[in-house]
C-alpha cells in the first residue's frame, strides 16, 4: 500500500493572507484621499475666509478714518458755533462703536491667518519656531528647551 499526501487546502491560508492585505491596501488609500480631500478642502475655506476677513478688516479701516472726519469736522463746527455738545457726543459715540468693530475685524482676520498657517503646516515656520535643516524639520531651541519644571495655567508641571 502506498500513502500518497496531498495537501487539501494547498496555499489557502497564504491566499487569505494576500487578500487581507490588499484589503487593507485599499482602506489605506481610501482613508489616505478622504484625509487629502479634507486638507485641500479645509485650505481653500480658510484662504477664501482669510481674504473676506482682509476686505472687512479694510472696510472697519475706512469708516473709523470717515468717523475720525466726522468727528474733526463737528469741532471745527462747534468752535465756530454751529454744533452743539449733543451732536459732538453722538459723532463719538459711532467713532467708538466703529474702532471697536475694526478692532474685532482685525482679532478675526488675523486668527484666520493663523488658522491657515496650521491647516498649511507652517504655523511654527511663520512665527519662527521651526527651520528647515538638510531637508528635515528643526524645532526651535526655545520651545525644546525646559530650564527646569514648567507649570501650566493650573499649576501642574508638564
Amino acid at each position: 500500500e502506498i500513502e500518497m499526501g496531498l495537501p487539501l487546502l494547498a496555499g489557502v491560508e497564504a491566499r487569505n493572507l494576500l487578500a487581507a492585505q490588499k484589503l487593507n491596501t485599499e482602506a489605506a488609500t481610501k482613508n489616505l484621499s478622504a484625509i487629502e480631500y479634507q486638507i485641500v478642502n479645509s485650505y481653500r475655506i480658510i484662504t477664501q475666509r482669510v481674504s473676506a476677513l482682509g476686505e472687512h478688516a479694510r472696510n472697519a479701516k475706512s469708516v473709523v478714518d470717515f468717523r475720525e472726519r466726522l468727528l474733526d469736522v463737528e469741532f471745527k463746527k462747534i468752535n465756530a458755533g454751529k454744533s452743539n455738545n449733543r451732536l459732538i457726543y453722538e459723532t463719538e459715540e459711532k467713532l467708538s462703536e466703529a474702532r471697536q468693530w475694526q478692532l474685532e475685524s482685525n482679532i478675526r482676520y488675523r486668527m484666520a491667518i493663523v488658522q491657515k498657517a496650521k491647516i498649511s503646516g507652517s504655523l511654527l515656520r511663520d512665527f519662527g519656531l521651526e527651520t528647515v535643516e538638510n531637508g528635515r524639520p528643526v524645532i526651535s531651541e526655545s520651545l525644546t528647551r525646559h530650564g527646569g519644571t514648567r507649570r501650566g495655567r493650573n499649576g501642574g508641571e508638564y
